[in-house]
């Protein structure tokens, strides 16, 4: 099986950096996609006012250049993961496409603040659990960084047993390794 998004509309580059999103802006121009890719200031640092943009999916990459940076990120996803947790409120049209996104998180293993991010995403899960008071602690393999293929990673998980297969979340979740030095550029 394979996952395709083949009838991307729209995509949404997001940053801090004014100078990011202009690279990012002529990037798309250079390629004629000006029409499908827009960028948009955000900074995950900011967990009070500050939401995603709506998406089908979101990734995540190079978020980890400060120890604020990777707690930012890991509360965007949690909010992510659990958007339609509260199911009291009226249905709300802008959160329809975040309410089951995928959300790819890639990094080198060498980046110092990784660990920040995965622990934080154990301490705010947990919350999460306490707060509807499950005696159910997040089963922490769901966090583990993998060198495998979103696919190779859905039919992993489908096979093995526990709670890993059976959070509602944790399909939706992926942390994955990236070896710089394997990527082919042209």
């Amino acid at each position: 099986t394979t996952t395709t998004y083949t009838t991307i509309q729209n995509i949404i580059a997001t940053d801090v950096d004014p100078f990011a999103l202009t690279l990012v802006q002529t990037a798309a121009t250079y390629q004629k996609l000006q029409n499908v890719v827009t960028t948009r200031y955000f900074d995950l640092t900011n967990t009070r006012d500050n939401i995603l943009p709506d998406a089908h999916l979101y990734i995540m990459s190079d978020v980890f250049e400060s120890e604020h940076v990777a707690k930012g990120a890991a509360w965007h996803t949690v909010q992510l993961l659990f958007i339609n947790e509260n199911e009291e409120e009226e249905e709300d049209t802008t959160t329809s496409k975040r309410k089951n996104a995928n959300i790819w998180v890639f990094a080198q293993p060498d980046r110092a603040f990784r660990n920040v991010y995965v622990e934080e995403m154990k301490r705010l899960l947990n919350m999460k659990s306490d707060k509807k008071n499950d005696d159910n602690k997040i089963d922490s393999s769901c966090l583990d960084w993998c060198d495998t293929s979103w696919e190779e990673r859905q039919q992993q998980q489908q096979m093995s047993s526990g709670a890993a297969a059976t959070t509602l979340w944790s399909n939706r979740l992926w942390l994955c390794n990236v070896d710089e030095t394997a990527v082919l550029y042209n």
